[in-house]
């Protein structure tokens, strides 16, 4: 199993490595920063210094063949990709071959990692803490640029730059301490089978108030019916959802259409069962809203162990794909009316208006926007069914033909009424 000391332990290695099979001697294999002042070693050395450690994103999510129970899962090991840069080392730093020597030893180690790219118990010396394990060490030399290299050094102030080379080293992993969580065994295996397909949506619009009204119009307010087309609604149970409603037990007309009534503040009654009340959080406002249709079928399958199995029948559960409408604000009146542009319109309705929600009144070419009163203002607190606004905006456009029946519309939270009540203008 690999531990925290695995770092400590390719290192020790890497070190063993070029120490066994330099060619150059004699050359000291030294560990520590370009910049380390080291005491008691003199003659050429090579130098290899840990400057980078990053996880290996390929391995993050896998774990180690072999370890545990197949189906444990929870903390797979931590897998690293070491970096290391190594520099050669004359004995003197003012000897006009300097370099030459540094770059003589820098060869020889380079040449001993090419020859040893795997390191393998049967031909290198391996600490105990890499022995075992799954995952085999890697040495590649790193295509590091000189810009790469300079940026390293530049970090060691008290260094002078020198001819170095980047190496890889992968994958190092550490185990996780944490205890691995296995799931229970199958005890019966079940094989579920439905001889129909689940419910599909078509289309969803405003059931028109005429039968010769156009059909099509997405746009719905509460208390108004929408119509759900499609197939596969006749089952033992159908509901649909609205939103983020409970879902609503329904009886479809057919087994392609549905009609169901856009709850306020209630859902609607089942059986001889009153009406249950939505909280005020959950009640749907303005914006396009989810619509689902779910059936209850009565469903089989094969249960059983190692055998052919029985055969066993219970309700299932199948669920539609997803469409909106849009809930838009609705209007029952407007008053007064006539008006003139020194009134207070006053609106009532449904969903006109919700604190952090923009509600804005629209009428002859203005958008007026709802809000709540402040000192010296002489509309009252607007609510989710009244709100009310003052007409002097629509005074600001001289050209306005007065008198004049314009339509009155609300936008609450983008969405837009449908009612359209006219406001004759004085």
């Amino acid at each position: 199993m690999s531990t925290f000391e695995v770092i400590r332990g390719v290192t020790w290695t890497l070190r063993k490595l070029l120490t066994d099979n330099l060619e150059v001697s004699p050359v000291t294999i030294t560990l520590v920063p370009p910049d380390g002042a080291i005491s008691g070693v003199s003659g050429r050395r090579v130098n290899l210094y840990l400057y980078l450690v990053e996880e290996n994103g390929y391995l993050k999510n896998q774990e180690i063949p072999g370890q545990g129970s197949p189906g444990a899962y929870g903390h797979p090991p931590l897998s690293l990709n070491l970096h290391y840069m190594m520099t050669g080392y004359s004995e003197s730093d003012v000897s006009i071959d300097r370099d030459l020597v540094a770059q003589e030893a820098l060869g020889d180690a380079m040449r001993v990692f090419h020859d040893f790219a795997i390191l393998t118990p049967d031909r290198v010396v391996m600490d105990p803490t890499l022995l075992g394990e799954f995952e085999q060490v890697k040495i590649t030399l790193q295509p590091a640029n000189l810009d790469q290299l300079t940026k390293v050094w530049a970090a060691m102030p008290q260094a002078n730059y020198r001819c170095s080379v980047a190496y890889n080293v992968s994958v190092v992993q550490i185990e996780s301490k944490l205890p691995r969580r296995t799931p229970l065994p199958v005890k019966t295996r079940r094989l579920h089978a439905a001889t129909t397909g689940r419910p599909r949506i078509a289309a969803v619009y405003r059931t028109p108030a005429l039968p010769n009204d156009p059909k099509g119009d997405f746009r719905a307010a509460v208390t108004q019916s929408l119509t759900i087309e499609g197939s596969g609604f006749h089952a033992v149970q159908t509901w649909v959802r609205l939103g983020g409603l409970d879902p609503i037990p329904v009886i479809p007309s057919t087994d392609g259409l549905i009609q169901i009534t856009v709850p306020d503040a209630t859902y609607p009654p089942v059986g001889a069962n009153p009406p249950l009340p939505i909280a005020p959080g959950d009640q749907l406002q303005p914006g396009p809203q989810l619509v689902e249709v779910r059936i209850q079928r009565n469903g089989g399958g094969v249960e059983g162990g190692l055998d052919r199995g029985a055969t066993f029948s219970e309700p299932q559960v199948e669920v539609s794909n997803q469409t909106v409408f849009m809930l838009v604000p609705g209007i029952t009146s407007v008053a007064p009316n006539p008006a003139t542009s020194t009134d207070l319109l006053t609106v009532k309705g449904t969903r006109l208006f919700k604190s952090g929600m923009q509600s804005l009144v629209l009428v002859a070419g203005a958008a007026i926007e709802v809000r709540v009163p402040r000192a010296g203002d002489p509309w009252s607190i607007p609510v989710d069914t009244q709100v009310q606004v003052a007409l002097t905006a629509v005074a600001a456009n001289p050209a306005l033909p007065v008198p004049h029946p314009y339509p009155v519309r609300v936008q609450m939270n983008g969405a837009l009424s449908v009612d359209e009540p006219s406001l004759n203008l004085q």
